[in-house]
């Protein structure tokens, strides 16, 4: 009798770069928000750090904002998943 094994992944999104304040991972790497949900940022500012084969990219702020998403700690992401929204002010 064959076993089957189901495994349940999370999907990432991926970012929409035509839409208003999604910002992208560059490349794949393990990511580390800098910033909280809520926080208002300014143009600039580091908002994630992309770790990939022991270097690490920081990621800014394109716009000013307040940050309305954002990408859990340790997640592994790929380049250009979703990775943090910022409602523009």
């Amino acid at each position: 009798m064959p076993s089957q094994i189901r495994y349940d992944v999370a999907v990432a999104q991926r970012a929409d770069l035509s839409a208003s304040g999604q910002v992208a991972a560059p490349f794949a790497g393990v990511a580390t928000p800098l910033v909280e949900i809520g926080q208002v940022v300014e143009r600039g500012t580091l908002v994630v750090t992309i770790e990939a084969m022991k270097m690490e990219a920081p990621i800014s702020a394109p716009f000013s904002g307040r940050v309305v998403s954002l990408v859990e700690d340790g997640a592994h992401v790929n380049g250009g998943d979703l990775i943090a929204v910022i409602d523009p002010t």
